[in-house]
């Protein structure tokens, strides 16, 4: 029997970055903070898991997106658009069948 172990890949440079801003926030510059809004978006959804359970940082992650929700809403989100696209594939796999 063989067992595989596989090694966690480390944060990106921008998770890093992230986590750096994180762990001195609320105490962030103007510039910081418009960086943090900026990057939190893109960041990896698995990474961003890691971060929540993480006992050094969910209690700051959790005041940041409190705090910062307005500016890190989605506007596509709040559109029909995404309704849109979901109807349209579903009516295209039942094309398929």
């Amino acid at each position: 029997m063989c067992a595989v172990f596989v090694k966690p890949r480390p944060f990106g440079r921008r998770s890093c970055r992230f986590v750096e801003l994180l762990d001195r926030y609320p105490d962030v510059s103007v510039g910081q903070l418009a960086e943090m809004i900026e990057t939190f978006p893109h960041l990896p959804a698995a990474e961003i898991a890691i971060m929540s359970i993480c006992e050094k940082s969910h209690r700051k992650l959790d005041k940041f997106i409190m705090e910062q929700s307005e500016a890190l809403s989605r506007p596509w989100l709040n559109s029909g658009l995404l309704i849109i696209i979901a109807i349209s594939f579903v009516v295209f796999l039942y094309w398929l069948h």
